[in-house]
């Protein structure tokens, strides 16, 4: 029986495609209303009550989902030290801090907080 090999880049290719190709999920999101979704997933693993976990849960599948990406792409150094909820955290931050974040799209901003924090060093 023949193994096919494929599965990763089938993996890789469903979150590319949901990411930056997909409008509906990649472009349909401005940062400011990502940083939205975070605030309740800050909210929901700080174990609060009012709680929307429909919302928490797009802003940890977006923001794993791009952690991943960049990382399989070889963008990211040190995975094992990226944490989802401190990705998260940083990203509301980001974004509270940042008027000219707001404007972008939550890829865009995503991206670049993870280039800026986590990014290999460049010889």
């Amino acid at each position: 029986m023949a193994v096919c090999h494929c599965f990763p880049f089938r993996v890789f290719s469903v979150i590319a495609l949901s990411m930056f190709a997909w409008p509906c999920f990649s472009s349909f999101y401005q940062a400011d209303t990502m940083a939205g979704y975070c605030r309740e997933y800050v909210k929901f693993i700080e174990l609060e009550n009012s709680v929307s976990q429909l919302e928490a849960g797009i802003c940890s599948g977006y923001v794993a989902s791009g952690i991943e990406l960049m990382d399989l792409s070889g963008q990211l150094c040190d995975r094992e030290k990226l944490n989802l909820d401190d990705v998260a955290r940083q990203y509301v931050t980001y974004v509270d801090n940042n008027d000219a974040a707001k404007k972008h799209t939550a890829t865009y901003v995503l991206v670049e907080l993870l280039q800026e924090k986590y990014a290999c060093e460049q010889q």
